[in-house]
């Protein structure tokens, strides 16, 4: 839940600086991948918004990273891996 609205607010800043532009954002998943070494979490957000927004999905997921405000005492860093999913280690 954390995370959801962390990204979800992440997607809005993205849309304010101009660098994704959509008008509602989409559904998206934040899950545990089966796989550790894709993070504790990876979410599709970009994948899903990639259309609306008429960009690549890792481009979507690079401009979502830059305005993601986690703290450094809960996020260790973020990976854009695949065709987009933003993958989350805490």
């Amino acid at each position: 839940q954390v995370l959801y609205s962390a990204l979800t607010q992440a997607a809005e800043a993205a849309k304010a600086a101009g660098t994704v532009k959509y008008d509602t954002l989409p559904e998206f998943v934040v899950e545990r991948p089966a796989n550790a070494a894709f993070g504790d979490f990876s979410a599709n957000l970009a994948m899903m918004l990639a259309s609306q927004a008429k960009m690549p999905p890792r481009q979507v997921a690079q401009a979502i990273i830059e305005q993601l405000r986690l703290p450094e005492t809960v996020l260790d860093r973020t990976e854009i891996a695949g065709p987009g999913f933003i993958n989350l280690y805490l």
